[in-house]
């Protein structure tokens, strides 16, 4: 229990400011399904500036799945 739960620390400090590259790759691996997120990934393959809560979204939906693969 003691390693899992320095796995989970050592991501969340990791991920504390992630780049939207950073996101782009974790939201790449993940295998769900978000539309909105997919939306925002196209926006970022193509170069189109994100709004406030474009980037809230894709942060917060992205890290959120990431935790919950390491419980």
């Amino acid at each position: 229990m003691t390693a899992a739960l320095n796995a989970m620390t050592e991501t969340s400090q990791a991920m504390a400011n992630p780049t939207l590259e950073e996101l782009s790759e974790l939201y790449s691996a993940q295998h769900r399904e978000c539309w909105l997120c997919e939306k925002i990934a196209s926006k970022i393959s193509a170069g189109k500036e994100l709004s406030e809560d474009d980037t809230w979204h894709f942060s917060s939906c992205i890290l959120s799945w990431e935790h919950l693969n390491n419980i």
